[in-house]
């Protein structure tokens, strides 16, 4: 099936948890654009910087589909189910409104380290204000514990050994046709996490994402499944 796929030149999402990815060089005697992203064991490969595409929507004042891919991307990026529902929210909500703050002012290279960093603003509140942010109204008790918390969620993103793959995107996902390798470990929570964010990426990002072959490890799948809490 892969194969097939490969002679007819069809864009491919592949998937894989198999170490052992034996086509490269079949992929690149047919001129594919060729993007492997390493979500296991973080080895030197392409470069994913998570938030460029929100940044990007923002700097075309697509303020509204920045502010849902935001909501979207936050909610497979930082909070386990489990999590309670008030803390979750207001977590996600200043994850949300300190990268819109990263994203007016325009800064450079704005990644999860630089949300992180921001966290340890003496005057973080002050800096959120033209957010209108929640976070502003709480207590300082509940103010503390919401900066805790998101810091306990980024750092698991900042601290990798090789955490330069998560501050810059190094591939071009326009030339065609493309393969797209994601290695990545389903009882790896950071893993699973980092994909299902960046195949929502993809989901916004790919107005012809219907035209992409998906593959799990060989097998036909939907980009839905990957969503599908019984897959995850």
């Amino acid at each position: 099936m892969f194969k097939n796929f490969i002679e007819e030149k069809d864009n491919i999402i592949y998937l894989t948890d198999n170490k052992q990815i034996s086509f490269k060089e079949l992929l690149k005697e047919k001129n594919y654009n060729i993007i492997h992203l390493d979500f296991n064991s973080f080895i030197k490969k392409d470069g994913w910087n998570i938030l460029d595409y929100p940044y990007q929507l923002y700097k075309n004042k697509e303020i509204e589909s920045c502010l849902e891919y935001l909501k979207e991307l936050s909610t497979h990026l930082l909070f386990a189910d489990t999590q309670n529902e008030f803390w979750k929210k207001s977590a996600n909500q200043l994850f949300i409104d300190i990268c819109l703050c990263l994203f007016e002012d325009e800064k450079k290279d704005i990644n999860l380290l630089s949300v992180y960093n921001v966290l340890d603003y003496p005057y973080l509140d002050d800096y959120l204000k033209t957010t209108n942010s929640a976070y502003i109204k709480e207590t300082d008790e509940v103010r503390a514990a919401l900066v805790n918390l998101l810091k306990q969620q980024l750092k698991i993103f900042i601290s990798q050994k090789e955490d330069y793959l998560l501050t810059k995107t190094t591939f071009d996902l326009e030339k065609k046709p493309v393969i797209i390798i994601i290695e990545f470990n389903k009882e790896f929570n950071l893993s699973k996490k980092l994909v299902k964010s960046f195949l929502t990426e993809l989901k916004y990002r790919l107005k012809d994402i219907s035209k992409y072959k998906i593959l799990l490890n060989n097998e036909m799948i939907k980009l839905s499944d990957i969503f599908d809490k019984n897959n995850s």
